[in-house]
């Protein structure tokens, strides 16, 4: 529960990172979470979604794979910024 509401709570890691949480805004049970490379992006549409800044940040990742993370009516993929942290791109809604 988050703010009274269901949420799914997701613990990653990106390999030389320290370990991250995030809330999703739904049920653990109506969340998919995989890490995917470019390939499985583009197979799920997705990668057309994204601008060359954010492929950029997606190909410097551990073996080019990202946490991509769906519910019921959005995902999200959490690229690592230049900065050092993840951050949200929807790449759904």
């Amino acid at each position: 529960m988050k703010a009274g509401k269901p949420a799914c709570n997701i613990l990653f890691r990106y390999a030389g990172h320290e370990p991250e949480t995030l809330f999703w805004k739904e049920p653990c049970k109506a969340v998919t979470t995989r890490m995917m490379d470019r390939a499985g992006l583009e197979a799920a549409g997705t990668w057309a979604r994204l601008d060359p800044f954010d492929r950029k940040f997606v190909a410097a990742l551990p073996g080019g794979r990202v946490l991509y993370v769906g519910g019921s009516f959005t995902a999200s993929i959490y690229p690592i910024g230049s900065n050092g942290l993840t951050y949200d791109i929807p790449v759904a809604d």
